[in-house]
């Protein structure tokens, strides 16, 4: 829109400078089309779709959601185990999603004789398609409001725990009466800190089976190097399939179910992007805290991030090494690592983008004009006393070493899979006087050799030592101490200990555990020096855990009144406030986005396969490049796929993700799958408490490197027929 401009009066002047102030203190804290916020599918037409048509969506905005008839969100899926989101391309229930979600199965499929995490994996026919054991998907039905229902339901004058059991049995009768008998799976979640109450029913698919993978060098091309990082050059992406039985019904695993006759898949466009093009991704991120105080930020960062990190930094090496030397050692560690190294990046970025972004001067002043809001009202008075002041007490009594046993146990025990064998061996702890049946041992004996298999005595040495050190950063009357136990049976001497724990446990000895079932005693249960370690990281993991929960349960009332304050400004401005992440569906929609990390650098929005010939280190764990790949590079045999004579690897938009969104589905103006999510950048890491739209970015393969991919690298012509029929 244009406005015309007379020639400034002074008194003018001073006018436009006050209203550029206050323009710039309400988008402050009403940030106007800055494509920050998970919204939900019942509200998109209210709040979403004018924006969205003036954006340039080219389809009805019904199309985006709608209980009676199929829409883009019937095409989502969400996986178990948090593993993120996929997205149907064919009518016979192919889903695409990123890499890491398809990463367990490969393992579970590999072996030194066939390694799949080397060679990748592609199906010639549905019955060479594998099996993923645990591993299943559900399908968004629909979602109701349910706060008056909740809300309502509880009677006056209830104590406030008492509250919280009538709201968790309200919620129960409705799971029970919107299940139908079990045939959804529906869940009632709080949102806004429990101000509201959403409901959600889902239909869940328990045989799922992996049809294709591509190589971990191009799947995970770049590796850890690469992780959280722009520019990016991975094929981070797989291929699972939906099997129901001859109904079209969920159904346990079975040779004669049948692929499952999706209601809806999207078309996959390879016309491609250009920079600002509008973008919309759907999914199921799992958490963010967007309305996190600065307080709660202060914690994060001098306390429960930096002990987490104290506790990986100590660890991730030691399994980082072992898996890059052995490749035996990768098949049973490397899900492990991926996963927990991970957690690691997100958390060192997120401290240097929350500091990097002044973070906590940030929300002070959105604090400070909550309190405003507050003082200008009596009744507002009275209902908000108190409200900063206490929270801030509240934050400043959580101890460190609460956050410090919390972390360091935590990540003792996740780290070695061979701690968690007096867990993972359920019944192992006789009771007194009890004798284990000939039944009990050999299904005991089963189990173990099945555990044993993927465990490697000399990396668990490693971890051990490393998170023994960890443990000794802590002043030494309050850690955790096994001296007494040490000094009688081990002379005092640690090192012995800790080898002890690895090679004469009764739980890492084959020879000691059969001696065992043979003759099973309490003491000698309790005795062990892998059983001692495992308890005393329980012990002390339940310690940090009641003092958290304590923390978190005082601040409950407190966050759900600043939400309650907060919601109410924002309407007073007629803003809308999504609600934080929380595993439910979710649109975001942004614009294909280049950007510029410091002075001096922009990075472009996409990448080609120049970058992958660039980037190679030949016989590097993350940087090589199988060679038949490499060929079609360098000989230029893109197919249909290229574009400008280049082959487009990557791209970057500025949608807001989280975690949860990774496999999700980027769509363009017309709903037609453009590519991929599978990662986010660096600078950016703030995301789950603050959205920057300058600096965060969410990073997808192109769907044209994905077939070409399956195409010309892989040659699955039976899963490329199929995809290109189903459009």
């Amino acid at each position: 829109m244009r406005v015309k401009v007379a020639q400034p009066h002074i008194s003018n002047i001073r006018k436009f400078l006050l209203l550029l102030c206050f323009l710039h203190i309400i988008c402050g804290i009403f940030p106007q089309n800055n494509f920050a916020g998970f919204w939900l599918p019942q509200f998109l037409k209210d709040y979403n779709c004018k924006e969205l048509e003036d954006l340039g969506l080219q389809i009805p905005c019904d199309s985006l959601y709608n209980s009676a008839t199929p829409s883009l969100f019937n095409g989502i899926v969400q996986f178990n185990h948090n593993l993120g989101t996929g997205a149907l391309i064919s009518k016979e229930g192919l889903i695409l999603t990123s890499y890491p979600t398809a990463y367990p199965y490969i393992t579970l499929h590999s072996s030194p004789e066939c390694n799949l995490i080397r060679t990748g994996f592609w199906a010639k026919t549905k019955e060479e398609e594998l099996h993923c054991p645990g591993l299943s998907v559900r399908f968004f039905i629909q979602m109701e409001d349910v706060t008056s229902l909740i809300i309502n339901s509880i009677p006056k004058n209830t104590s406030p725990s008492m509250q919280a059991v009538w709201i968790q049995n309200r919620i129960n009768e409705l799971t029970q009466i919107y299940s139908n008998n079990g045939q959804y799976v529906v869940e009632v979640k709080p949102f806004y800190k429990g101000n509201n109450y959403y409901m959600f029913i889902y239909e869940e698919y328990t045989d799922i089976r992996l049809v294709g993978v591509p190589p971990i060098s191009i799947g995970k091309f770049g590796g850890e190097t690469d992780n959280w990082v722009w520019p990016r050059h991975s094929g981070n992406f797989s291929l699972l399939r939906i099997y129901a039985n001859k109904g079209g019904n969920p159904a346990e695993y079975d040779t004669t179910n049948v692929p499952l006759h999706s209601k809806y898949s999207f078309t996959i466009s390879l016309s491609g992007i250009i920079k600002d093009d509008l973008t919309m991704v759907l999914g199921f991120p799992i958490s963010t805290n967007r309305f996190m105080t600065s307080y709660e930020i202060v914690n994060l960062l001098t306390k429960s991030n930096s002990a987490f990190l104290e506790a990986c930094d100590a660890i991730l090496p030691i399994i980082q090494g072992a898996i890059y030397d052995n490749e035996n050692i990768r098949l049973k560690y490397g899900d492990w690592f991926l996963g927990l190294a991970n957690n690691w990046k997100q958390k060192k970025g997120e401290n240097y983008s929350l500091q990097k972004f002044n973070a906590i001067q940030r929300r002070e002043a959105r604090e400070n004009r909550v309190r405003k809001w507050i003082a200008g009202d009596s009744i507002r008075m009275i209902d908000f006393m108190n409200l900063f002041e206490d929270i801030e007490k509240i934050c400043v009594s959580l101890e460190p070493l609460a956050e410090q046993y919390f972390w360091f146990s935590n990540i003792t025990l996740l780290s070695s899979k061979m701690l968690m064998m007096p867990f993972q061996l359920r019944g192992i702890k006789p009771e007194r006087g009890v004798r284990f049946s000939a039944q009990t041992k050999e299904i005991l004996m089963q189990n173990y050799k099945k555990l044993m298999s993927n465990i490697d005595l000399e990396t668990e040495l490693k971890i051990i030592k490393a998170s023994y050190w960890n443990w000794q950063k802590i002043a030494e009357p309050l850690r955790p101490s096994l001296d007494a136990y040490i000094a009688k049976y081990y002379g005092g001497n640690v090192t012995n200990f800790q080898h002890a724990i690895v090679y004469h446990s009764i739980f890492t000895n084959e020879k000691l555990f059969k001696k065992y079932l043979k003759n099973t005693s309490i003491s000698s249960f309790e005795r062990d020096p892998l059983v001692r370690y495992y308890y005393l990281n329980m012990e002390f993991l339940a310690k940090g855990e009641q003092q958290l929960m304590a923390y978190q349960e005082a601040l409950e009332p407190l966050q759900k009144k600043y939400l309650l304050a907060l919601r109410e400004l924002r309407y007073e401005s007629d803003r809308f406030m999504y609600p934080d992440a929380n595993g439910t569906p979710r649109l975001s929609y942004g614009r294909v986005s280049d950007y510029s990390p410091s002075d001096g650098v922009i990075y472009n929005f996409s990448t080609t396969s120049a970058g992958i010939i660039q980037k190679e280190i030949s016989g590097h764990p993350e940087f090589s490049i199988p060679e038949k790949l490499k060929n079609l590079l360098v000989e230029g045999d893109f197919g249909v796929y290229s574009t400008d004579l280049n082959l487009p690897i990557c791209f970057i938009t500025n949608n807001d993700i989280a975690g949860g969104n990774s496999g999700s589905p980027v769509l363009n103006t017309k709903g037609e799958l453009i590519g991929c999510v599978f990662d986010g950048n660096w600078e950016a890491l703030t995301n789950n408490i603050i959205y920057h739209s300058d600096q965060q970015r969410a990073i997808a393969v192109d769907i044209r490197y994905v077939l070409f991919i399956i195409d010309k690298f892989a040659n699955a012509d039976t899963i490329l027929k199929e995809i290109k029929s189903s459009h």
